[in-house]
């Protein structure tokens, strides 16, 4: 539990400090419009050293299906306040849609509803303008990034709670691909428990193979949003199965018995 406490302690401080280093390109971003697109280069650089300095090791899989021309929509499982952080190492020119209580966090939420698109879910005016604004991203060129269980409210993961509608929409309206990606450690390094400690396991974020929006309609919603469910899920249960057969090892060590 101390190493815990001392682990979390620490990347308190290291994020603080990163932040606060990287503040006056951020704040040059919120005024200069035309920069606001290159946010998503600070991220990368922001989380690869935040992460660096905690000692976590960094894997992604499958950046080779996704092209830094071509703008998507991301959708991702949202387990842990982490999440936000590792979504900045796809390197894509992106933009979050992410909870509007977020903004009031200080500086930080200033920033993120300057270059972000807030989002009160329980308020039917608020989604309805965050897909518009999400939509305004796509026409300048950014991807934008979705939770689409709608935050973080999943009672046992890494079982995802259903997909609401606003980034498929969004990606069909639009016609451009959308990409699943699962994060399947995130909940374990820092859960949503309220204690706000960190364990020292390796990053990892799995890019999918986008799915195809061009030519389908509003009609088949249904089925893009089940598949992209249904990608992100089954790797999450993939990783889920190999950590509980690492745990059962660790915990029944094979006896050595002799003739």
């Amino acid at each position: 539990m101390l190493k815990k406490r001392l682990l979390s302690l620490y990347g308190f401080i290291i994020f603080n400090i990163v932040f606060f280093f990287f503040f006056p390109a951020y704040l040059l971003m919120m005024y200069i419009p035309r920069w606001a697109r290159y946010s998503y280069k600070w991220d990368r650089a922001w989380a690869y050293i935040f992460f660096r300095c905690l000692g976590f090791k960094m894997e992604i899989e499958g950046r080779e299906h996704v092209d830094k021309s071509q703008t998507y929509v991301c959708v991702a499982n949202h387990f842990s306040y982490l999440d936000i952080a590792v979504m900045g190492l796809m390197g894509l020119p992106y933009a979050f849609v992410g909870k509007s209580s977020i903004t009031k966090v200080p500086l930080f939420g200033w920033m993120f509803r300057r270059l972000h698109i807030p989002v009160n879910r329980s308020n039917g005016r608020s989604r309805f303008r965050a897909v518009e604004l999400a939509k305004n991203m796509v026409d300048k060129g950014r991807c934008v990034v979705f939770f689409p269980e709608g935050g973080i409210v999943s009672q046992n993961p890494p079982q995802m709670m259903p997909f609401k509608d606003g980034a498929f929409r969004t990606a069909i309206e639009k016609q451009i691909p959308v990409v699943p990606v699962s994060l399947p450690y995130n909940w374990i390094i820092l859960p949503d428990d309220g204690t706000f400690m960190l364990r020292s396991v390796a990053i990892k974020m799995v890019i999918h193979e986008p799915i195809p929006t061009k030519g389908k309609s509003i009609d088949h919603l249904n089925e893009i949003r089940q598949k992209a469910y249904t990608t992100i899920q089954n790797e999450l249960d993939k990783y889920e199965y190999e950590n509980n057969q690492r745990n059962h090892k660790q915990d029944c060590p094979s006896v050595q018995t002799g003739n």
